[in-house]
């Protein structure tokens, strides 16, 4: 649900958006039943819903499954913005977002859903090896495996040593930590 009280459900294959009917200044028990309308149909998909989340401006909403996501943004009255590819998908704090094709390449778009156009040098400071990634429009392919990346602030993509942040912007590394990394929790301000 985001910010207004407006929710996206799925229902197999179909996307719904639905509101409630209640004020803010109505008293709901915890086990009480809500009163939701889910009416307006918003797309359908060509594959199974797995996840649904709400982009971190609450501009967008993703839906991923089977390998695939698509983007549906509410300033354009609730329409599908993009769509893809992908075996993770990862909000930047801004409004862009990036997409994890396989261990080896991942993509960067920006806030008006396009693949990034920028250079990918990629170094560490003194104590770490200085390489650089293959770069092609938008794709960032580091010389190591990434098991998993990460939204927020910066991008981070783990591998099973250690786990890097890199800036949305630059697309330079920030820091490195030597962790095994499962999940990162970013807070909510």
């Amino acid at each position: 649900m985001d910010k207004n009280g407006t929710i996206i459900l799925a229902k197999h294959k179909d996307i719904y958006i639905g509101s409630t009917t209640l004020s803010a200044a109505d008293e709901v028990t915890d086990v009480e039943r809500l009163p939701w309308e889910f009416e307006h149909l918003l797309t359908t998909c060509d594959f199974y819903p797995e996840s649904l989340e709400h982009s971190l401006d609450d501009k967008s909403v993703v839906v991923c499954g089977d390998g695939k996501y698509i983007i549906i943004n509410n300033s354009l009255p609730w329409k599908v913005a993009s769509s893809g590819s992908a075996l993770e998908f990862v909000w930047s704090s801004k409004g862009g977002y990036a997409v994890k094709g396989d261990s080896s390449h991942i993509e960067i778009f920006n806030k008006n859903f396009e693949v990034r156009d920028s250079f990918f040098f990629f170094f560490f400071p003194t104590a770490y090896v200085n390489y650089i990634c293959v770069q092609k429009k938008g794709i960032v392919t580091p010389p190591y495996s990434v098991e998993g990346i990460f939204c927020g602030t910066f991008l981070a993509m783990s591998s099973s040593d250690f786990i890097d942040y890199y800036d949305w912007e630059k697309c330079v590394v920030i820091s490195r930590v030597d962790v095994t990394v499962k999940v990162v929790k970013i807070p909510e301000v």
